[in-house]
């Protein structure tokens, strides 16, 4: 869908804001002064930092959602691999299936350094949001001058607000013949000749260009071989595998507790690993999927029966 086409274009007043986002101008009112939850959530991976999360309160939350499915009506162009539904880390290292050479890079604090004054253009000149609409759009969706981590928003309106510069990567390297994804924070460059660190060089120019930098540690170069995208194994017999650990951390689970003795939390977590590893491989993990599902079920009817 063209911008033009867009529910939000051309939103001018908060009347008219509130009609477009279905709640009353009281609600969304109440979500700004009640803003957002900022807490740290600590890491599963030993030695990583606690994360910060910055979690919109209920009414936002709801608001920001109808917000993200108007955005998500925009045209996607083929190198974004996220925030749009039926893209993700699995199509993304598809993409670069077939490819001899990969170099894979972090944007740093992706969502933080997004500042609010290219939310705002983005509003501004691509929607043509004005006045009040525009003042408590910016408003909805940033925190403290930038993007907010827990905001449904924040993933498409990090890419959005950095389009013009993402796409001028996208057409450097289409005519260097290197195929170019982003994953959210993940930029993964990839073709059938060599790929050097002057392409990198140029990606954190154009980046900083918005105030945003590479994490220098995070940037890897990968041989023919198999190279490890997003999560997944790119592998040159022309398929996709998971990280053996997937496989090792579900078999240590299933040998710490039965799964009949798991709360709904152990399942959860378990089910997860399960689904990743089954990603690439169909058949594995068939009967843990099912025991998994069965017992989720036979714990949510338990809750049921005491009115939980």
């Amino acid at each position: 869908m063209k911008a033009e086409e867009n529910h939000l274009y051309r939103v001018n007043s908060l009347e008219e804001l509130a009609v477009v986002t279905r709640v009353p101008i009281k609600c969304i009112e109440y979500a700004i002064e009640h803003g957002y939850r900022r807490y740290y959530k600590k890491s599963n991976n030993k030695g990583q930092k606690a994360r910060l999360i910055e979690q919109p309160n209920q009414v936002l939350a709801s608001i920001l959602k109808v917000i993200n499915e108007y955005l998500q009506q925009l045209d996607c162009p083929e190198y974004v691999m996220y925030a749009w539904k039926g893209r993700n880390a699995l199509l993304n290292a598809k993409t670069h299936l077939g490819q001899f050479a990969f170099a894979t890079m972090d944007i740093n604090h992706y969502f933080p350094s997004t500042k609010i004054k290219y939310v705002r253009e983005f509003f501004a000149d691509i929607l043509k949001i004005k006045g009040e609409a525009l003042e408590y759009l910016v408003k909805l969706t940033t925190l403290n001058g930038h993007l907010p981590t827990g905001a449904p928003t924040s993933p498409i309106l990090a890419y959005l607000s950095h389009k013009e510069l993402l796409d001028e990567i996208y057409e450097h390297m289409k005519k260097k013949d290197i195929t170019y994804t982003l994953l959210a924070d993940d930029i993964t460059l990839s073709a059938k000749h060599g790929i050097t660190r002057k392409e990198v060089r140029y990606v954190a120019s154009v980046l900083g260009r918005h105030g945003l930098r590479l994490k220098k540690k995070k940037t890897k170069f990968y041989s023919y071989k198999k190279a490890l995208i997003t999560g997944f194994y790119v592998l040159q017999c022309g398929r996709i595998s998971v990280p053996y650990k997937i496989a090792r951390t579900i078999i240590g689970i299933l040998k710490e507790k039965p799964i009949k003795d798991m709360n709904k939390k152990e399942l959860m977590r378990l089910g997860g690993y399960v689904n990743y590893q089954r990603l690439s491989d169909k058949k594995s993990f068939l009967t843990t999927k099912m025991k998994v599902k069965r017992q989720l079920k036979k714990l949510a009817k338990n809750e049921q029966k005491k009115g939980i």
